[in-house]
């Protein structure tokens, strides 16, 4: 069960929104139950799902659920699923979040 996602932007109308400059962007997940957490990255718009790649995972959350994602030189408007994997090795929830560079 994910109970939050946030991470060290600002958020703005929805979106998380990361300087054109910023080279990383930590996710934070509290979770309960899990085993691990994936972080998965899509571009935005319609029928993107086959170009979701998976940009990192967590497994050890004996310090907390996170992941530093390396954003250096990437202009972003992408969606970013995360996904708790149950320690039952079945169970799943995913929370899904839009992130976005801003504007100059």
């Amino acid at each position: 069960m994910i109970d939050k996602v946030y991470t060290d932007a600002e958020e703005e109308y929805g979106w998380w929104v990361v300087p054109r400059d910023a080279d990383t962007i930590t996710i934070y997940v509290e979770a309960q139950h899990a085993d691990t957490v994936l972080f998965w990255s899509a571009p935005t718009g319609t029928e993107v799902g086959k170009e979701r790649k998976l940009i990192g995972y967590d497994i050890d959350g004996e310090d907390g659920w996170s992941f530093e994602w390396n954003i250096k030189d990437q202009l972003l408007h992408n969606h970013i699923d995360v996904q708790a994997l149950g320690i039952d090795g079945i169970s799943l929830a995913t929370d899904t979040f839009n992130v976005h560079t801003l504007e100059d």
